[in-house]
């Protein structure tokens, strides 16, 4: 996990996400990148 830093001000904020967090993902994808994060967490 990272946690990167945002502003207010979105003049400063350069961040753009490949993603929109108010549409769920795919459970699928999730869960296939959840399993390959446990496996290497082995």
């Amino acid at each position: 996990m990272h946690v990167i830093p945002r502003y207010r001000d979105k003049t400063k904020d350069e961040l753009v996400l490949p993603w929109r967090p108010d549409v769920p993902g795919d459970r699928d994808a999730l869960a296939a990148v959840a399993a390959r994060l446990a496996g290497a967490l082995d």
